[in-house]
């Protein structure tokens, strides 16, 4: 019978001679956190909130682990979330936060839709960084928030949780500084008042997202 520490990562325990299970993810007191540095299951708050043993590990600075980003209309419990890996798309203004970006693998036969040919796979560099053609937002970047990240910012040297972005083409991921962070909850701020009329709805969680975004690099006051 299989037995889960109380905390920390499982990978590969032998139960018989003939038996062995691997198990991989961040678990805690049985409740999975997540896989590697990916807590896809909790948020920063809710772990810190959580009155177990065995947490301070995940939640130390610069300790690796990302965070679920804490979406305003998310209720859910520890390690009850069913999108694990959600992003919450944003289009913004070229230039105001930047990434590093990566290749994308695609299939002839299921990428391509390319069915009467013998399957092949290739690495394209992501469309972001190549002349691609656009039909529209031209001028605008598109990305993902998916998580935070409890770090010390480079900048200032303050511990913060940043904001940690992804690329809907290619899948990288990177964190804003604070100059990019407070650049893009502005631009959410500014978009929230163009749309309150007609859409107050979106509007409202636009605020909330920036909000957000902001208050994790203001963390060191509550520290």
């Amino acid at each position: 019978m299989a037995t889960f520490p109380d905390r920390g990562r499982e990978q590969g325990k032998t139960f018989t001679k003939q038996l062995i299970i691997i198990v991989t993810g961040e678990y805690l007191h049985n409740v999975k956190l997540g896989t590697c540095e990916s807590l896809y299951y909790t948020t920063y708050d809710q772990l810190k909130n959580w009155q177990v043993s065995g947490k301070d590990e995940f939640l130390k600075l610069d300790s690796g682990y990302r965070f679920r980003f804490p979406f305003p209309d998310e209720k859910n419990k520890i390690g009850d979330y069913d999108d694990y890996n959600r992003g919450w798309s944003i289009t913004i203004p070229k230039g105001i936060f930047t990434m590093n970006h990566g290749k994308k693998f695609l299939r002839t036969d299921s990428d391509l839709n390319i069915k009467n040919a013998v399957p092949m796979g290739f690495y394209v560099d992501c469309p972001t960084t190549i002349k691609a053609y656009r039909w529209n937002n031209e001028g605008n970047e598109s990305y993902e928030i998916v998580q935070q990240k409890f770090c010390t910012d480079e900048e200032t040297g303050d511990p913060m949780l940043q904001t940690v972005f992804r690329c809907p083409y290619c899948g990288e991921l990177a964190r804003a500084n604070v100059t990019e962070a407070k650049a893009i909850s502005d631009y959410l701020s500014e978009q929230s008042k163009q749309i309150e009329k007609h859409d107050p709805q979106k509007a409202e969680y636009l605020i909330k997202i920036a909000i957000t975004i902001i208050n994790g690099y203001l963390i060191k006051e509550a520290i």
